[in-house]
């Protein structure tokens, strides 16, 4: 019982990791304006982390940046 207990917080720990490092990405894609590819990664991201306040916050960014918001009105 411990032992799965470990792996599945090893396993959440990863996904954690890869939320934030797909956020990093999208960060990066959306200070070269390139909006469109940053939202694929926050979406990505959110997958992983779908309670991330900051994840949220750059989809909704990237969303306004794109001039999307209307149709996206959920973030």
């Amino acid at each position: 019982v411990l032992g799965a207990a470990v792996g599945m917080a090893n396993a959440a720990g990863q996904r954690q990791r890869r939320a934030m490092q797909l956020n990093e990405r999208g960060i990066m894609l959306a200070q070269s304006y390139r909006y469109e590819a940053a939202l694929e990664c926050f979406l990505q991201a959110e997958q992983l982390a779908p309670t991330d306040p900051a994840i949220k916050q750059n989809i909704r960014l990237c969303y306004d940046a794109l001039d999307m918001i209307d149709r996206y009105g959920g973030y």
